[in-house]
């Protein structure tokens, strides 16, 4: 997993460094751990790139063990 996660950041590193890159990922509250693990690498990783993330979720579909709700 750590390599895949490296490899997406080179990825977008360099998608971004050409220009500002805006990524949307739509419906979260059906996304699995696994991805939220990514979406919080990069998110902490990429900080100092041009680089704008932006997550949609339904509200109610977020209860206490759903793992967006820690992430949030």
């Amino acid at each position: 997993q750590p390599a895949l996660f490296a490899e997406m950041r080179d990825f977008l590193v360099a998608i971004a460094r050409e220009q500002p890159l805006v990524i949307v990922l739509d419906d979260m509250h059906w996304a699995d751990s696994e991805s939220f693990e990514l979406l919080r690498f990069i998110a902490r990783m990429l900080a100092a790139e041009p680089m704008l993330v932006l997550v949609n979720y339904r509200n109610d579909e977020v209860a206490r063990g759903h793992p967006l709700h820690r992430l949030v």
